[in-house]
């Protein structure tokens, strides 16, 4: 329940294209409004053509908000008829790189009374969680150009909710995390120069009943330590569980937590950074006695101690 030093970021892009039987003019509109996007993409969408503005698009208007579709991109830049540029976020069933953005790029060619759409997508980090989103857009772009095509050669298209649900995994993760609630929990490591380093933290549900919350320190005292502050969520559809950390000097850790065995299993990274940079294995040894052991991903154990409830 510890997180560690950052590790790189590798650059890939999907690219894509195909060709509209269509003006440019009346392919950029269908790609830059809300009515555009709608005759052949999603339910519902909400576009601000400006510098950082908003670029949602709701492919289902079903779920809990925030699981609607790509609520929360912006706008990054755009040409007239030329290009146009916005972060993307991954499907709701992918919940690690959900809480991230990559960004797509969009170039628009005329080609006599036709247009060819050249599409970039960049941002993805790296580890077998960016793999599998990396995937998944790999099949979805082609998909989604085609609808566009379809829409100018017969009309608007109008699109159902998927209805796809995702089945839950097993929630013991989360029953186990709120084994934390009540008391503070301490304990001793070794820094790199052999000085000892204390770890306080305090955990409480949050006022939804649903998230808890952990608010500590890391340091050689309370004045000068680290501020740490933590997060563990409950998706209200995929019961999916999130991990979160905060650190004061600006260092954000995400990931997702399982259970494995007897073990809370975490796999986590740095915001923007490689998803799967780290793992953690968590363990009651009784009520009040956590044991953990954090690795990198080479499988080289970082740091292992043992937080005890204080009363």
């Amino acid at each position: 329940m510890l997180s560690a030093t950052a590790m790189g970021q590798a650059e890939r892009r999907l690219e894509k294209s195909a060709v509209i039987d269509a003006p440019v003019a009346e392919v950029w509109k269908a790609w830059t409004t809300a009515e555009g996007l709608q005759s052949f993409m999603c339910q519902k969408a909400t576009v601000d053509l400006k510098l950082n503005g908003r670029f949602e698009i709701e492919f289902s208007t079903d779920p809990p908000i925030g699981r609607h579709g790509s609520e929360g991109c912006k706008v990054l830049s755009y040409i007239p008829e030329k290009m146009l540029s916005f972060t993307w976020n991954a499907p709701p069933d992918q919940p690690v790189m959900r809480l991230r953005h990559t960004f797509v790029v969009l170039q628009f060619t005329p080609q006599g009374d036709k247009t060819r759409i050249d599409l970039s997508q960049g941002g993805w980090g790296t580890g077998p969680e960016s793999d599998k989103t990396y995937a998944y857009f790999d099949e979805a772009w082609p998909v989604v150009l085609s609808w566009c095509q379809q829409r100018f050669k017969s009309g608007p298209i109008v699109r159902p909710a998927s209805g796809k649900v995702s089945p839950p995994p097993d929630l013991s993760a989360m029953d186990q995390i709120g084994r934390l609630v009540g008391g503070v929990w301490r304990g001793e490591v070794k820094s790199p120069d052999g000085k000892p380093v204390i770890i306080e933290f305090k955990y409480r549900r949050h006022q939804d009943g649903n998230g808890i919350i952990g608010e500590g320190w890391i340091g050689k005292g309370r004045k000068d330590g680290v501020r740490v502050n933590s997060m563990f969520g409950l998706d209200p559809e995929t019961k999916s569980v999130y991990y979160l950390d905060n650190h004061g000097s600006g260092t954000v850790y995400w990931g997702h937590v399982t259970m494995e065995g007897k073990d809370v299993a975490f796999v986590f990274g740095p915001a923007g950074g490689d998803m799967n940079a780290f793992t953690s294995r968590s363990r009651f040894l009784d009520n009040d006695s956590l044991a953990s052991i954090i690795r990198n991903s080479k499988g080289e154990e970082v740091v292992g101690l043992t937080l005890k409830r204080v009363k």
